[in-house]
């Protein structure tokens, strides 16, 4: 069976539900990075080595095949690896500044595309990527003003979240690429398999602790990639092929909301009123810049 004939029978209501669903799984990302008893590179290994045997499932359950097409390997290798070195540096950004500052500015994501797109595919930039690009970095300026301020500390990690959106940029591009002739779970299973590779090299030269030691961490770790990796990404792929771009990128946005909510109640990381204008900011700049281009 076929992911186009699967998604075909999935009504536009369970289809929302499953993105809702998917956001909210993601939502606790940050979370299970934070409580972690490994550092943010094992755990970016573990969370990719708990997924591959159910993205395996759903390959063969939906996608009826493991093997890429061999137009599209390129592209899900080097998706793969960007996709490593984006949740590196993501992980790595969730251990120095806020998980709300982390999640918020590593989804300025659609207006990096956008600038990808430009620069290297000379595909033209539409209003709304440049009205979103410019809200999302003035809002990203006001949760580094927020931070200089109050915890000076954090700058590095809301750096790093920032760059962190650049290498998902690529991984979008590439992904994108190889998408067109294979299928979303066979597309996601090669891309998490080139990004455990590099997980594993960064955990390897980074850390000194590879295993949690108590059965806690473990399972942290399994609910890291089974629940938020796997089910939680594999319910917005698949959702994606009945609801509407546009409403699924608004209901997307749900995910840092989550983030940020979790955030305060089980770490205290309570937001003032520059931050408050910062995510909404970037919230509303990625929002417009994910938006369908109008006619000019």
């Amino acid at each position: 069976m076929t992911n186009t004939g699967a998604t075909g029978r999935l009504s536009q209501g369970r289809a929302i539900l499953l993105l809702i669903f998917g956001a909210l799984m993601i939502g606790f990302a940050p979370i299970a990075v934070r409580l972690s008893e490994v550092g943010p590179q094992a755990t970016a290994f573990w969370r990719f080595a708990f997924a591959l045997p159910i993205i395996m499932l759903l390959a063969r359950r939906f996608d009826s095949s493991l093997m890429a097409p061999a137009s599209a390997r390129g592209f899900l290798i080097a998706a793969g690896m960007c996709f490593g070195v984006d949740i590196a540096f993501w992980h790595a950004s969730i251990t120095l500044t806020s998980v709300a500052n982390a999640t918020l500015l590593s989804n300025l994501t659609p207006i990096v595309v956008g600038v990808i797109s430009l620069l290297f595919f000379r595909e033209r930039i539409g209003r709304n990527v440049v009205m979103g690009g410019a809200l999302g970095m003035v809002g990203a300026a006001c949760l580094a003003g927020a931070s200089f301020s109050s915890a000076p500390g954090r700058l590095p990690g809301d750096g790093l979240a920032i760059f962190t959106a650049f290498w998902y940029g690529l991984y979008f591009v590439f992904i994108r690429q190889g998408r067109l002739t294979s299928g979303p779970f066979v597309a996601s299973l090669w891309a998490s398999i080139c990004a455990l590779c590099v997980c594993l090299l960064t955990t390897l030269w980074f850390e000194d602790r590879f295993f949690p030691e108590t059965i806690q961490g473990w399972a942290v770790l399994v609910g890291l990639g089974a629940l938020v990796h796997a089910l939680g990404q594999g319910a917005i792929v698949f959702a994606l092929g009945r609801a509407p771009a546009a409403l699924a990128a608004v209901v997307v946005l749900v995910q840092p909301v989550m983030a940020s909510l979790l955030g305060y109640v089980l770490f205290g990381e309570a937001f003032g009123a520059l931050d408050f204008l910062g995510a909404g900011l970037v919230l509303f700049g990625v929002w417009i810049a994910q938006r369908p281009q109008g006619k000019e």
